[in-house]
């Protein structure tokens, strides 16, 4: 699930640099955090740093932060369903 996530953020964006930050896979791009990939016991979060910015029309970001925002996913075919991620990483 991992994989398939992190080729979604790779197809957006070639220039990404991709590291560990805050215990997860994080992407870069010009050494500022755009977002990453976290795992836990029941869900993997996919995380934006100004996802409070993006134009999410299908409403599946979660969060009320400042600027950050997430989404979690417990299953691949939740993941698959919700394609509007795609959008969302182009961002």
């Amino acid at each position: 699930m991992i994989i398939s996530i992190k080729d979604i953020f790779f197809g957006a964006n070639k220039k990404l640099a991709e590291g560990i930050k805050y215990g997860g896979l994080a992407f870069n791009v010009s050494n500022a955090l755009i977002g990453g990939i976290y795992t836990y016991n029941k869900h993997i979060s996919i995380e934006f740093s100004n996802g409070s910015g993006f134009t999410d029309t299908d409403s599946i970001l979660e969060g009320s932060g400042k600027k950050r925002r997430h989404k979690k996913y417990t299953q691949m075919t939740t993941l698959f369903k919700k394609m509007s991620l795609i959008l969302l990483v182009k961002q």
